[in-house]
């Protein structure tokens, strides 16, 4: 089978769903399908351009194999402002129609949103080039708007909400990462479209521990507890805010922070203030110091601001979970993510509006709950083995192609 993938993330970009997109093209590629991927050059999670190409650069390469066209695009400075936000969004679908009609038609188009500047060009070529479109929802753009304060509910939000709709709408199949974001886009796009799960995986081959092999809290009160993040320091994470909550509590923990984002000069400014030495950030750790700080570690941290609603679920609990290392979230328990912990028991789960009550429950944790919580890790995490996404994959390819 024939398969364009449209995506303005892809290796070696890694965040945001970067290593997804390359894993997924690699994979399909391995089991037969001819792939091609139109994306942008590196620029994300450092929001900054990692290549001296322009704005109208257009770049074939190979990558693992994988025929890959690069485009350019705009970045902007700062991604959290409505307008320069509009314009890298719709920068994305400029660029692209320079190949709207480049090669042969493709047997499916997969086009992966975050960026509806994506979905924009590949609506735009379904309908001109009579090919089959699969829409896969990574983010919900409008409800990710106002959960990274981009925008407010009003007017315009309401537009860009029926705008999204019908774009989503185009799609000949399409497909998001959680139960709980399937069930939102039903409410968006209507009841009278099937909307598959095509979850994201474990992208890396990362040797689950036994639960003999961790480390475990015996007494919290009486050890200090490690805590780590790994990931995108975005404003959508909230993680400033969590970091002034802990700041404020007596646990006696460390916390490691390693990433990258728009977020992370505010992050490191605070930190900076506070001298907090409880807190440690640095910058991103390469794949086998990433494996070992998570095996290391007590608790794996992600933090959601409140209000997210059903935008997105972060992937990079997946090799937390595929370690056997507990989470600590932080979240509305209604979100994908807070679903995902609590229905699992993956971990300690907190609610912002209960996050004064983390001493307490951070103190009640035992050997055998944290043995018990890093056995449902590894339990769920076969849900997110490679192997069973490429067959999720193929049978709704094999759907669409019939």
């Amino acid at each position: 089978m024939k398969i364009l993938i449209v995506s303005n993330l892809f290796a070696p970009d890694f965040c945001g769903g970067a290593a997804q997109f390359t894993d997924l093209a690699k994979g399909l590629l391995q089991r037969g399908h001819e792939v091609e991927v139109f994306t942008a050059f590196p620029y994300y999670p450092e929001w900054v351009k990692k290549s001296d190409y322009g704005f109208f650069a257009l770049k074939p390469e190979r990558v693992d194999g994988v025929n890959v066209v690069r485009h350019g695009l705009y970045v902007p400075g700062n991604p959290s402002r409505l307008v320069p936000r509009l314009c890298y969004e719709l920068s994305f679908a400029v660029v692209l129609f320079r190949s709207l009609f480049r090669g042969s038609r493709s047997d499916v188009t997969i086009v992966f949103c975050p960026l509806l500047g994506a979905v924009i060009f590949a609506v735009v070529r379904k309908l001109l080039r009579r090919e089959l479109l699969w829409i896969n929802i990574q983010d919900i753009p409008t409800d990710a708007s106002i959960a990274a304060g981009i925008s407010k509910p009003g007017v315009f939000q309401s537009i860009a909400q029926s705008f999204q709709r019908w774009l989503f709408r185009r799609g000949n199949a399409i497909s998001t990462i959680s139960n709980a974001m399937q069930s939102r886009l039903e409410e968006l796009i209507g009841p009278d479209r099937t909307i598959d799960v095509c979850s994201n995986w474990l992208i890396s081959e990362y040797k689950p521990l036994k639960n003999d092999e961790k480390v475990f809290v015996a007494d919290a009160s009486k050890k200090t507890i490690d805590l780590l993040y790994c990931g995108n320091i975005g404003h959508k994470q909230g993680l400033l805010e969590f970091c002034s909550a802990l700041h404020e509590t007596e646990i006696d923990f460390r916390f490691q922070i390693r990433g990258d984002g728009a977020a992370m000069d505010k992050l490191r400014q605070w930190i900076n203030e506070k001298s907090d030495r409880r807190f440690e950030l640095k910058g991103f750790l390469d794949d086998q110091e990433f494996v070992s700080a998570i095996a290391a570690t007590d608790l794996f941290v992600l933090t959601e601001k409140p209000g997210s609603g059903f935008s997105f679920i972060p992937s990079k609990l997946i090799p937390a979970i595929s370690i056997g290392t507990p989470l600590l979230v932080i979240s509305d328990a209604t979100s994908p993510l807070g679903q995902e912990t609590i229905e699992h028991r993956l971990g300690l789960h907190c609610s912002w509006e209960d996050i004064d009550r983390l001493p307490c429950r951070v103190s009640e944790l035992s050997h055998l709950k944290m043995q018990t919580f890093s056995a449902n890790c590894l339990s769920r995490a076969v849900y997110y083995t490679r192997e069973a996404a490429l067959d999720r994959y193929e049978t709704v390819l094999n759907r669409l192609h019939g």
